[in-house]
């Protein structure tokens, strides 16, 4: 636990990160490892075995960060990547978020405050799953930015979209605020004759 926990935390001369190849992780490995540096670039993060709040807070306001890793884990835990990217206000585009089923706070506040993002992919398979993962979704898109007709959403389907929008979890990323929605099939919301 805690092995590289607030390693490089406020480093303001750190720019470029260390190789981190550990495919498997521990509880709080890399929290706020990179808090506040001015990285331009984060690292690869191959790791597909993680651990509960493996990556919480790691690049949390690093404000110079403009591309995020690949996140390849399908399988996650509880708050694995809670504020993750909070306050990255250069980043415009979220990594993919592969995993078809959730769990506790994995999401929690994960973009918050990146105020210039403009696309994310979501693919939580169906509503039970965001339903039975406590918190999963809480303030992911919290202050990302108040100008929906920039945003881009995608989601597995409908069921997805309409969960989401009847709980708030897509302030300002809905089709109604002027947010393009795609589902996996390639089409948008618009373009698919079962949505209304």
């Amino acid at each position: 636990e805690y092995c590289y926990g607030n390693m490089f935390k406020d480093c303001t001369s750190l720019t470029e990160a260390p190789d981190l190849p550990a495919m498997n992780l521990a509880s709080l490995c890399y929290v706020y490892m990179f808090h506040g540096c001015p990285l331009t670039k984060a690292p690869a993060l191959p790791a597909t075995d993680l651990a509960d709040n493996c990556y919480a807070y790691m690049f949390y306001n690093c404000s110079s960060i403009t591309e995020a890793p690949e996140l390849p884990a399908t399988i996650l835990n509880y708050e694995c990547y809670s504020h993750m990217f909070d306050s990255c206000t250069s980043l415009t585009e979220a990594p993919e978020l592969p995993a078809e089923q959730l769990t506790g706070r994995c999401y929690y506040y994960m973009f918050a405050g990146c105020k210039n993002l403009s696309k994310v992919t979501m693919k939580a398979l169906d509503k039970n799953t965001i339903i039975s993962s406590s918190e999963c979704l809480k303030g992911w898109l919290e202050w990302t930015g108040d100008e929906p007709a920039l945003h881009t959403l995608t989601l597995a389907n409908k069921e997805v979209y309409d969960y989401l929008k009847t709980h708030d979890f897509i302030h300002y990323w809905s089709k109604e605020d002027g947010a393009t929605i795609i589902l996996l099939d390639g089409n948008t919301i618009d373009d698919d004759p079962s949505i209304d």
